[in-house]
């Protein structure tokens, strides 16, 4: 059998930074997904968003997935 990984996509993140300068991770995710509960067989997966992609300076850094691996 062979394995096939299969994913959705459950949000949006994007750099931010602290008062103090330090830069973070913000993670908007998706409200039709919550309760999100993760599960040994799931894992987060961050798509990074190519800047040519980006239409404004708001746009999103990562697209934020779900995925699993399975037998086929």
């Amino acid at each position: 059998m062979a394995k096939k990984v299969v994913s959705t996509k459950i949000g949006a993140a994007w750099f931010k930074f602290t008062e103090n300068g330090k830069q973070y991770l913000s993670i908007k995710l998706d409200e039709s997904i919550q309760p999100l509960t993760i599960t040994p067989d799931k894992y987060l997966v961050l798509w990074e968003i190519p800047q040519d992609d980006t239409t404004t300076d708001k746009s999103p850094h990562y697209s934020v997935h779900i995925a699993k691996t399975i037998e086929e």
